[in-house]
C-alpha cells in the first residue's frame, strides 16, 4: 500500500516535470523568436536561416574556436538586451552539444 502510493507520487512528479520542461521549451522558442525580430533576421528566407543554423550546428559538433567567440558575443548581447528591457533570462547560452536541441 504505502509502495503504490509512493509509486503514484513520483508519478504525479513526473508529469508535473514534463509540464514544466514543455512550459520552458514554449518560453525558449518565444525568447528566440524574440531575439530574430531584434536582430532584423526574421525576414531571412527559411532555407537560408536553416542553411547557417546548420552551419552554426557543424562548427559547435566539431568544437570549432569559433563556437566560444559567437557564446561570448551572444552573451553580450543578450546582457544588453535585458538591460535595455528588463528581461527575465539571466542565463548566458549554452555552448554543449548535448544541450542542444536538433
Amino acid at each position: 500500500m504505502i509502495a503504490s502510493l509512493k509509486i503514484r507520487a513520483l508519478e504525479d512528479k513526473i508529469l508535473e516535470l514534463q509540464s514544466k520542461q514543455s512550459d520552458l521549451i514554449k518560453k525558449r522558442n518565444m525568447d528566440i523568436a524574440r531575439d530574430l525580430s531584434r536582430l532584423n533576421l526574421a525576414h531571412i528566407d527559411h532555407m537560408k536561416l536553416m542553411g547557417a543554423l546548420l552551419f552554426i550546428q557543424d562548427k559547435i559538433s566539431t568544437n570549432d574556436p569559433i563556437a566560444e567567440e559567437w557564446f561570448i558575443a551572444g552573451g553580450k548581447f543578450l546582457r544588453r538586451q535585458k538591460g535595455k528591457s528588463g528581461g527575465t533570462s539571466s542565463k548566458a547560452p549554452q555552448t554543449n552539444p548535448a544541450n542542444q536541441q536538433s
